[in-house]
C-alpha cells in the first residue's frame, strides 16, 4: 500500500513540474513579445538590459529543467500501470503453471469451438 501512494505522489510532482514549463514558456513568449513591441526600450534603462536578460535566463533555466523532469518522471496512471503489469510479467516468468496457460487456454477454445460447430442447431 505505502508503494501505491508514493506512486500518486511522484504522479502529482510530474504534473506539477508540467505546469511550472508550461507556465515558464508563457513567461518567456510575453517577455520577449514585449521586447519585440517596445523595439529594446525596455532594456535601455539604466541596468534594465541586464535585469531583462538575467530574469529571461532564469526563467528558461527553470522551463528546461522543469520539462525535463516532467518528461522522465511518468504520471501516475503510467507508474501504477509499470508496478502493475511490471510485476505480473516477473510473475509469469518464474511461475511454470502460469507458463503452460496459454497453451492450455488455446486448446481449451479449439475443444469448445469443435464442440459448438459440430453440434447440429436443435432450433431448426
Amino acid at each position: 500500500m505505502n508503494e501505491i501512494y508514493w506512486m500518486t505522489v511522484v504522479g502529482n510532482l510530474s504534473t506539477a513540474f508540467m505546469v511550472v514549463w508550461i507556465v515558464a514558456l508563457i513567461v518567456i513568449v510575453i517577455m520577449l513579445f514585449t521586447l519585440l513591441v517596445t523595439e529594446g526600450d525596455i532594456i535601455e534603462d539604466e541596468g534594465g538590459k541586464h535585469n531583462f536578460f538575467k530574469w529571461l535566463k532564469r526563467f528558461f533555466v527553470c522551463g528546461v529543467i522543469a520539462a525535463m523532469a516532467s518528461i522522465f518522471i511518468p504520471s501516475t496512471k503510467e507508474m501504477l500501470l509499470i508496478y502493475g503489469v511490471g510485476g505480473t510479467i516477473d510473475y509469469i516468468k518464474t511461475n511454470d503453471t502460469a507458463k503452460q496457460l496459454p497453451d492450455k487456454c488455446i486448446k481449451a477454445l479449439d475443444r469448445f469451438a469443435d464442440k459448438y460447430i459440430d453440434e447440429p442447431e436443435k432450433d431448426k
